[in-house]
């Protein structure tokens, strides 16, 4: 609130960070979300003072004051989890929203990814994405391009099967970032191909 008080402009929104509960005991996978995974990639913004609002708006943790969101609020077109906040963040970006980091404001996110609820999130995302194309225009969002259908095929036809049990495995002991980088966008190209 004092972000809001120090700079009136309706356009200056505040972004705080979001670390996994130390309570939850965090696996190796969950570390990897937070840390340049697909969870909140905070990592990226170390250092920085503006974050992009069409990147970086979590609605777990962002301020923004009630006149910029007049006519702009999360969509009921959203019934599964992902993309609400990101499309409103796109739509604010496009008004003049600027994010101000705030690297001391520290939210605990109080909820457990086991390997196969990981899966789920990914799948259900990129399921998601569909509906952002549709309303925001962005294609970039599900163009698969032919080295990653190339490797879905593959994944598809067997070796995500074994992906998926070797993540299972290795989630709770080794952080294997490229493993679990593989594992969420196999997942990611899943949900977007999915009818």
């Amino acid at each position: 609130l004092i972000l809001h008080e120090q700079n009136p402009d309706t356009w200056i929104g505040a972004l705080g960070l979001v670390l996994w509960d130390p309570r939850l005991k965090p696996t190796p996978l969950m570390e990897w979300m937070n840390h340049g995974g697909p969870q909140n990639n905070f990592d990226a913004l170390l250092g920085s003072i503006y974050a992009s609002p069409s990147e970086f708006f979590y609605g777990s943790h962002v301020s923004v004051k009630r006149k910029a969101l007049a006519n702009d609020v999360f969509s009921e077109e959203y019934t599964q989890y992902g993309h609400e906040d990101h499309d409103l963040g796109v739509r604010l970006a496009r008004r003049g929203l600027k994010l101000r980091v705030l690297h001391d404001a520290i939210g605990l996110h109080r909820h457990f990814y086991a390997a196969d609820s990981f899966f789920q999130r990914q799948f259900a995302v990129g399921r998601g994405v569909r509906i952002v194309v549709r309303r925001l225009g962005d294609e970039s969002l599900v163009q698969v391009g032919v080295l990653r259908l190339v490797q879905y095929l593959v994944y598809a036809l067997g070796a995500g099967a074994l992906l998926r049990y070797i993540v299972r495995f290795m989630s709770t002991r080794w952080s294997i970032p490229r493993l679990f980088a593989h594992s969420a966008g196999y997942e990611y190209r899943r949900g977007v191909l999915h009818r």
